[in-house]
Protein backbone atom coordinates (compact mmCIF):
# COMPACT_ATOMS: atom_id res chain seq x y z
CA UNK A 1 0.00 0.00 0.00
CA UNK A 2 1.65 3.69 -0.93
CA UNK A 3 1.12 6.32 2.03
CA UNK A 4 2.01 9.28 1.31
CA UNK A 5 2.81 12.15 4.05
CA UNK A 6 4.77 10.26 6.14
CA UNK A 7 7.97 10.69 8.49
CA UNK A 8 10.86 8.39 7.54
CA UNK A 9 13.69 7.39 9.45
CA UNK A 10 16.73 5.10 8.63
CA UNK A 11 19.25 4.24 10.99
CA UNK A 12 22.60 2.79 11.21
CA UNK A 13 23.81 0.59 14.04
CA UNK A 14 27.65 1.57 14.21
CA UNK A 15 30.22 -0.83 14.61
CA UNK A 16 28.45 -4.06 14.55
CA UNK A 17 30.42 -5.22 10.94
CA UNK A 18 34.02 -4.66 12.40
CA UNK A 19 32.74 -6.27 15.70
CA UNK A 20 31.89 -9.91 13.64
CA UNK A 21 35.64 -11.19 13.75
CA UNK A 22 34.87 -14.84 14.58
CA UNK A 23 31.93 -16.97 14.82
CA UNK A 24 31.96 -16.40 18.59
CA UNK A 25 32.18 -12.75 18.10
CA UNK A 26 28.60 -13.70 15.74
CA UNK A 27 26.78 -15.33 18.66
CA UNK A 28 27.70 -12.73 21.46
CA UNK A 29 26.82 -9.75 18.98
CA UNK A 30 23.99 -11.59 17.87
CA UNK A 31 22.24 -11.82 21.39
CA UNK A 32 23.45 -8.44 22.43
CA UNK A 33 21.78 -7.04 19.63
CA UNK A 34 18.72 -8.70 19.67
CA UNK A 35 18.07 -8.58 23.68
CA UNK A 36 18.39 -4.39 22.54
CA UNK A 37 15.95 -4.33 19.59
CA UNK A 38 13.05 -6.68 21.41
CA UNK A 39 13.29 -4.37 24.72
CA UNK A 40 13.09 -1.10 22.59
CA UNK A 41 10.55 -2.87 20.08
CA UNK A 42 8.50 -3.96 22.83
CA UNK A 43 8.44 0.19 24.67
CA UNK A 44 7.51 1.42 20.53
CA UNK A 45 5.30 -1.36 19.47
CA UNK A 46 3.63 -2.04 22.72
CA UNK A 47 3.37 1.23 24.48
CA UNK A 48 2.56 1.16 28.31
CA UNK A 49 -1.16 2.20 28.74
CA UNK A 50 -1.81 5.67 31.07
CA UNK A 51 -3.26 4.50 34.54
CA UNK A 52 -7.10 5.63 33.86
CA UNK A 53 -6.88 5.89 30.19
CA UNK A 54 -9.99 3.92 28.25
CA UNK A 55 -7.69 3.58 24.80
CA UNK A 56 -4.74 1.70 24.76
CA UNK A 57 -1.65 3.33 23.11
CA UNK A 58 -0.63 2.56 19.36
CA UNK A 59 2.61 1.50 18.27
CA UNK A 60 4.64 4.48 17.97
CA UNK A 61 5.37 3.52 14.06
CA UNK A 62 3.27 2.42 11.18
CA UNK A 63 6.13 0.06 9.95
CA UNK A 64 9.21 -1.27 12.02
CA UNK A 65 11.84 -3.43 9.99
CA UNK A 66 14.94 -4.50 11.76
CA UNK A 67 17.89 -5.99 9.36
CA UNK A 68 21.80 -6.86 10.36
CA UNK A 69 22.67 -3.28 11.23
CA UNK A 70 19.99 -1.03 9.45
CA UNK A 71 16.41 0.17 11.06
CA UNK A 72 13.51 1.50 8.88
CA UNK A 73 10.98 3.50 10.68
CA UNK A 74 7.78 5.11 9.26
CA UNK A 75 5.12 6.94 11.08
CA UNK A 76 1.51 7.28 11.14
CA UNK A 77 0.04 10.32 9.64
CA UNK A 78 2.36 13.20 10.95
CA UNK A 79 -0.15 15.17 12.61
CA UNK A 80 1.17 16.23 16.70
CA UNK A 81 0.22 12.37 17.17
CA UNK A 82 1.84 10.72 14.93
CA UNK A 83 4.78 12.98 15.32
CA UNK A 84 5.36 12.87 18.97
CA UNK A 85 5.07 8.91 18.95
CA UNK A 86 7.58 9.07 15.99
CA UNK A 87 10.18 10.92 17.19
CA UNK A 88 9.88 9.75 20.90
CA UNK A 89 10.45 6.18 19.15
CA UNK A 90 13.06 6.95 17.35
CA UNK A 91 14.54 8.31 20.56
CA UNK A 92 13.60 5.41 22.72
CA UNK A 93 15.63 2.36 19.99
CA UNK A 94 18.86 4.91 20.12
CA UNK A 95 18.66 5.31 23.86
CA UNK A 96 18.43 1.43 23.81
CA UNK A 97 20.77 0.17 21.68
CA UNK A 98 23.26 3.23 22.94
CA UNK A 99 23.29 1.97 26.65
CA UNK A 100 23.71 -1.64 25.30
CA UNK A 101 26.98 0.00 23.30
CA UNK A 102 25.55 0.07 19.98
CA UNK A 103 25.51 3.84 19.20
CA UNK A 104 23.13 4.60 16.62
CA UNK A 105 23.27 7.05 13.74
CA UNK A 106 20.40 8.19 10.99
CA UNK A 107 18.37 11.08 9.58
CA UNK A 108 14.41 11.38 8.77
CA UNK A 109 12.66 12.46 6.09
CA UNK A 110 9.60 13.18 4.96
CA UNK A 111 7.63 12.07 2.05
CA UNK A 112 6.52 9.08 0.41
CA UNK A 113 6.60 4.78 1.34
CA UNK A 114 5.46 1.65 -0.64
CA UNK A 115 4.61 -0.91 2.54
CA UNK A 116 3.71 -4.29 0.30
CA UNK A 117 1.13 -6.28 1.94
CA UNK A 118 3.50 -9.44 1.88
CA UNK A 119 6.52 -8.10 3.38
CA UNK A 120 8.04 -7.84 0.72
CA UNK A 121 10.63 -4.94 -0.62
CA UNK A 122 9.81 -1.57 0.59
CA UNK A 123 10.14 1.20 -1.09
CA UNK A 124 10.54 4.69 -0.24
CA UNK A 125 11.62 8.17 -2.44
CA UNK A 126 13.54 9.37 0.55
CA UNK A 127 15.59 6.30 0.90
CA UNK A 128 18.41 7.22 -1.23
CA UNK A 129 18.38 10.84 0.61
CA UNK A 130 18.30 9.47 3.81
CA UNK A 131 20.80 7.20 3.02
CA UNK A 132 23.68 10.08 1.62
CA UNK A 133 22.77 11.83 5.20
CA UNK A 134 23.36 9.25 7.35
CA UNK A 135 26.63 7.83 5.79
CA UNK A 136 27.89 11.61 6.04
CA UNK A 137 27.51 12.02 9.58
CA UNK A 138 30.55 11.49 11.96
CA UNK A 139 28.94 10.99 15.35
CA UNK A 140 25.94 8.76 17.31
CA UNK A 141 22.92 11.03 16.29
CA UNK A 142 20.10 11.84 13.73
CA UNK A 143 19.67 14.68 11.73
CA UNK A 144 16.30 15.45 10.41
CA UNK A 145 16.19 16.28 6.81
CA UNK A 146 15.32 19.86 5.30
CA UNK A 147 12.19 18.74 3.87
CA UNK A 148 10.93 17.33 7.28
CA UNK A 149 11.64 20.54 9.64
CA UNK A 150 8.83 21.98 9.56
CA UNK A 151 6.60 19.13 9.88
CA UNK A 152 8.35 18.11 12.41
CA UNK A 153 8.58 21.74 14.54
CA UNK A 154 4.57 22.35 13.91
CA UNK A 155 3.84 18.65 15.32
CA UNK A 156 5.99 18.88 17.59
CA UNK A 157 6.39 21.88 19.03
CA UNK A 158 3.36 23.97 17.32
CA UNK A 159 6.33 26.63 15.95
CA UNK A 160 8.01 27.24 12.66
CA UNK A 161 11.13 25.64 11.79
CA UNK A 162 12.74 28.74 11.55
CA UNK A 163 11.93 30.03 14.66
CA UNK A 164 12.79 27.01 16.46
CA UNK A 165 16.19 27.03 14.88
CA UNK A 166 16.54 30.48 16.07
CA UNK A 167 15.90 29.97 19.89
CA UNK A 168 17.54 27.58 22.64
CA UNK A 169 15.44 25.14 23.38
CA UNK A 170 15.30 23.34 26.88
CA UNK A 171 17.20 20.26 27.86
CA UNK A 172 14.72 18.41 27.62
CA UNK A 173 13.05 18.97 24.45
CA UNK A 174 12.71 15.68 22.32
CA UNK A 175 14.32 17.86 19.38
CA UNK A 176 17.23 20.05 19.25
CA UNK A 177 19.10 22.49 17.43
CA UNK A 178 22.89 21.61 16.18
CA UNK A 179 25.13 21.54 13.83
CA UNK A 180 25.90 18.58 12.64
CA UNK A 181 29.37 17.07 12.14
CA UNK A 182 29.73 15.71 9.04
CA UNK A 183 33.25 13.51 7.85
CA UNK A 184 36.08 14.85 6.52
CA UNK A 185 35.74 13.64 3.30
CA UNK A 186 31.92 15.12 2.78
CA UNK A 187 31.92 18.66 1.08
CA UNK A 188 30.31 21.55 2.47
CA UNK A 189 28.80 22.21 5.91
CA UNK A 190 25.49 21.47 7.26
CA UNK A 191 25.41 24.41 9.86
CA UNK A 192 21.91 23.89 12.29
CA UNK A 193 19.61 21.27 11.81
CA UNK A 194 17.09 19.66 13.95
CA UNK A 195 18.32 16.96 15.80
CA UNK A 196 16.76 13.99 18.28
CA UNK A 197 17.74 14.21 21.22
CA UNK A 198 18.31 11.07 22.56
CA UNK A 199 20.49 12.12 25.61
CA UNK A 200 18.20 13.48 28.08
CA UNK A 201 16.23 10.19 28.31
CA UNK A 202 18.90 8.56 29.75
CA UNK A 203 20.72 8.58 32.67
CA UNK A 204 24.24 10.32 32.41
CA UNK A 205 25.87 7.46 34.17
CA UNK A 206 24.92 5.25 30.79
CA UNK A 207 25.42 8.21 28.58
CA UNK A 208 28.81 8.50 29.84
CA UNK A 209 29.51 4.60 29.19
CA UNK A 210 28.26 4.77 26.87
CA UNK A 211 30.55 7.34 25.08
CA UNK A 212 33.41 5.65 26.57
CA UNK A 213 33.12 2.64 24.33
CA UNK A 214 33.40 4.56 21.21
CA UNK A 215 37.03 4.81 21.77
CA UNK A 216 37.77 2.70 18.59
CA UNK A 217 36.30 5.35 16.67
CA UNK A 218 37.91 8.23 18.81
CA UNK A 219 35.97 11.20 15.92
CA UNK A 220 32.89 9.80 16.46
CA UNK A 221 33.49 9.76 20.08
CA UNK A 222 34.55 12.92 20.28
CA UNK A 223 31.78 14.88 18.30
CA UNK A 224 29.35 12.60 19.96
CA UNK A 225 30.78 13.67 23.53
CA UNK A 226 30.41 17.39 21.93
CA UNK A 227 26.85 16.95 21.76
CA UNK A 228 26.05 15.50 25.17
CA UNK A 229 27.80 18.30 26.78
CA UNK A 230 26.10 20.49 24.49
CA UNK A 231 22.54 18.98 25.68
CA UNK A 232 23.78 19.22 29.57
CA UNK A 233 24.93 22.87 29.13
CA UNK A 234 20.85 23.44 28.31
CA UNK A 235 19.21 25.05 30.98
CA UNK A 236 16.71 21.90 32.44
CA UNK A 237 13.35 22.26 33.72
CA UNK A 238 12.55 20.12 36.82
CA UNK A 239 10.19 19.58 39.46
CA UNK A 240 11.07 18.66 42.65
CA UNK A 241 9.18 15.37 44.84
CA UNK A 242 8.34 15.80 48.08
CA UNK A 243 9.93 13.34 50.34
CA UNK A 244 6.51 10.92 50.15
CA UNK A 245 7.25 10.24 46.39
CA UNK A 246 10.68 8.49 47.87
CA UNK A 247 13.40 6.76 46.41
CA UNK A 248 12.17 9.37 43.30
CA UNK A 249 13.27 13.25 44.12
CA UNK A 250 13.00 14.51 40.86
CA UNK A 251 10.81 14.44 37.84
CA UNK A 252 12.05 15.56 34.49
CA UNK A 253 9.48 15.82 31.29
CA UNK A 254 10.22 15.57 27.50
CA UNK A 255 7.45 17.82 26.17
CA UNK A 256 5.78 18.01 23.06
CA UNK A 257 2.61 19.17 21.89
CA UNK A 258 0.49 16.03 21.62
CA UNK A 259 2.15 14.13 24.75
CA UNK A 260 4.89 14.19 27.27
CA UNK A 261 7.33 11.29 28.32
CA UNK A 262 8.03 11.53 32.44
CA UNK A 263 11.36 10.18 33.85
CA UNK A 264 12.02 9.83 37.47
CA UNK A 265 15.08 10.03 38.78
CA UNK A 266 16.67 9.75 42.38
CA UNK A 267 18.82 12.63 44.30
CA UNK A 268 22.33 10.87 42.34
CA UNK A 269 20.35 10.91 38.69
CA UNK A 270 19.45 7.38 38.68
CA UNK A 271 15.79 6.12 36.97
CA UNK A 272 13.81 5.88 40.52
CA UNK A 273 10.42 4.87 40.83
CA UNK A 274 8.02 7.20 42.94
CA UNK A 275 6.22 5.89 45.69
CA UNK A 276 2.19 6.69 46.33
CA UNK A 277 -0.17 8.26 43.74
CA UNK A 278 -0.36 12.14 42.82
CA UNK A 279 -0.74 14.74 40.98
CA UNK A 280 1.27 16.06 37.93
CA UNK A 281 0.11 19.59 36.29
CA UNK A 282 2.14 20.72 33.26
CA UNK A 283 1.91 24.22 31.65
Amino acid sequence: MLYRNRLVALLDVLGISSKLCSPEKLEEITEAYNMAVTEARKLTDDPTPVDGSPNSPRPAFLYSHFVFDTIILVSHDPDPHGAKDFIFGVSLIMERLFERGMPVRGSIGHGAVYIPPDEGVVLSDQFKLLSKMELAQNWSGCAILPNAEEIVAESILGTSSSDFLANEPIRGCPILPYSVPLKATVDGDISLRMCVNWVYGLEDGLVDEGVNRMAPAPEKQNHTQKFVQFVRGLKDEVVLLSEAQAPATRLHCIKARAGVRLLFRDDAGKAAEPSGSFTISLG
